[in-house]
């Protein structure tokens, strides 16, 4: 089991960012607009691409965690998936 300071550096290694900042981010999206979690993380894929091509590679590896944590907690609507 994981302390609470060591679960937070994994999230920023994983995601550059905490778990809770990436929900509020994904929150954000769905505010006012209409979109899914698709299009949500297509978006966070294409700029996964463009990452890529910059030579970016450690962003582009938490821009894909990020995506995968959204398809693994986030429903197609907009609503966290509690665990």
């Amino acid at each position: 089991m994981r302390t609470e300071e060591e679960r937070k550096e994994w999230e920023l290694q994983a995601y550059g960012c905490s778990v809770e900042d990436l929900w509020k981010s994904v929150q954000r999206s769905f505010q006012g607009l209409r979109v899914t979690k698709t299009s949500i993380v297509t978006s966070i894929l294409s700029d996964v691409q463009e990452e890529i091509a910059r030579g970016l590679d450690e962003l582009a590896r938490q821009e894909l965690n990020g995506a995968k944590w959204i398809l693994s907690n986030v429903t197609e609507d907009g609503r966290r998936i509690e665990r």
